[in-house]
């Protein structure tokens, strides 16, 4: 016989993982998501918990487009910021033309392009602001570029 205690957790477990190459990927879909996940963005996007594998590269230009910083809680945000994160993510994975490699399997590889915001920059100015880019690092050896005076 199943505990209510059970029912609960079971209820409380996010939904799967988002595709943003769907119809299914919306704004209110990923603010739902966001919410019930609690978790600093960048941490979400590269572990695959929101939306699947998205690089550190890709993560940090996602965060940098959106003004958005690596740390923030994804339950944090305002309607605004889901819908301009949102709309970042379409643009930096739709610019890939299709889902990224494992975070892990193209550490430091350039965009095809070479357009990058932050990712690579520290110390750079800021394309948008000409603020010096910082590289914080985090756990894992892994880091984030960011742009402090643009993420928020």
């Amino acid at each position: 016989m199943t505990d209510v205690r059970e029912l609960d957790a079971l209820a409380r477990i996010p939904d799967p993982v988002i595709d943003p190459f769907t119809d299914a990927f919306t704004w209110p879909a990923l603010n739902a998501r966001l919410r019930a996940l609690r978790s600093p963005l960048r941490a979400l996007l590269v572990d695959r918990a929101l939306l699947g594998p998205v690089s550190r590269v890709q993560a940090d230009e996602i965060l940098w487009t959106a003004g958005l910083r690596y740390d923030r809680r994804s339950d944090t945000l305002s309607a605004q910021e889901v819908r301009r994160l949102y709309r970042a993510i379409r643009e930096v994975i739709g610019e890939a033309g299709q889902p990224a490699e494992p975070a892990g399997d193209q550490e430091e590889q350039p965009e095809a392009d070479g357009a990058l915001g932050v990712h690579g920059r520290a110390g750079q100015p800021c394309p948008r602001c000409r603020s010096p880019v910082v590289h914080q690092l985090l756990d894992d050896d892994d880091g984030s570029y960011f742009c402090p005076k643009c993420q928020s």
